[in-house]
């Protein structure tokens, strides 16, 4: 809720700046909606069992927004534009520990035992971004500013795999529930309970304005962006998220 509010105080902000009319040429707005891909590397890092090293999950996802754009302010060559966007992020993270000898039951021999640790995580994101632009030749402008998500759903499937033996399965006495007949034990399938519900980064674009007639224009968009906080104290975006979309606007 307090996100929701942060977003709409922005927004607000901004509507005399887009309004103003300046004395030389009146600032064209563009209002529209877009969508494209992004792509990001989802981090584990987390010390204790079940999980012995840190891992890492590259993922890609799709992305759809509403798109205010405002090339120049008051005939200026700054102007400003805003993304108002849902996407869903999928990714997973499996670690092996160091194979043991175990001895299975009525057996005198041990066995070698190769386990895996597979957790997933299936986010759904609201997102503002709020770009101040510069206004480049032959219709290309630059971008940068901050974006704001907030963490509408975080959940997270933990699984434990017997590898080997092929033909032994799982000792079950805390009755987990289980897959693949014993052989896949869920650990944990439920939301994120140390998540952060609301995260802040940058963000730097470029796009491109292809008019069509008088009022309508695609818009091209390329873009990076960085999380400066984290989604949970052991769960982090690593390094730059990419992406990049289509956007088809009307010009007001």
């Amino acid at each position: 809720m307090i996100g929701r509010r942060l977003w709409w105080y922005c927004v607000l902000a901004l509507l005399p700046a887009l309004t103003q009319r300046g004395t030389a040429q009146q600032a064209e707005m563009f209002l529209g909606a877009g969508g494209g891909y992004e792509t990001g590397t989802l981090r584990l890092d987390i010390s204790n069992p079940p999980f012995v090293q840190p891992g890492n999950s590259r993922t890609t996802w799709p992305e759809g927004h509403l798109l205010l754009f405002v090339p120049r302010l008051a005939g200026g060559l700054l102007g400003c534009e805003v993304h108002l966007g849902w996407h869903r992020e999928r990714g997973t993270i499996v670690n092996y520990p160091p194979a043991t000898l175990v001895l299975l039951p009525g057996s005198p021999d041990p066995v070698m035992q190769r386990i895996s640790f597979e957790q997933t995580f299936d986010m759904q994101t609201l997102q503002a971004d709020l770009l101040a632009t510069f206004q480049l030749p032959a219709g290309f402008s630059i971008g940068a500013g901050p974006t704001l998500s907030d963490q509408l759903v975080m959940n997270d499937r933990m699984k434990e795999n017997l590898i080997e033996p092929q033909d032994q399965q799982f000792v079950n006495p805390d009755a987990l529930p289980s897959e693949n007949n014993g052989r896949t034990l869920i650990l944990y399938d439920g939301d994120v309970q140390d998540r952060s519900h609301i995260t802040i980064g940058m963000m730097a674009s470029l796009v491109y304005t292809l008019r069509i007639g008088d009022r309508l224009a695609v818009i091209p968009e390329v873009h990076a962006r960085h999380e400066f906080t984290d989604l949970s104290p052991h769960i982090s975006w690593n390094g730059f998220i990419f992406g990049g979309g289509l956007n088809v606007a009307l010009s007001l």
